[in-house]
């Protein structure tokens, strides 16, 4: 999930409900490039695991 909200209560419902992941969205487009090079490469390493 990416959102904006850092809200505890908010973190812990959406992985009750089934979020796999967190993510408070950044405030630059730069930060926002480093978390999607990351996701990224989370999901290559989960498929070839």
């Amino acid at each position: 999930m990416l959102t904006t909200s850092s809200n505890p209560a908010d973190i812990r419902n959406s992985v009750a409900l089934g979020a796999s992941d967190y993510h408070i969205k950044p405030s630059s487009f730069d930060e926002l490039t480093v978390l999607a090079n990351q996701l990224i490469r989370q999901w290559v390493m989960k498929s070839v695991a």
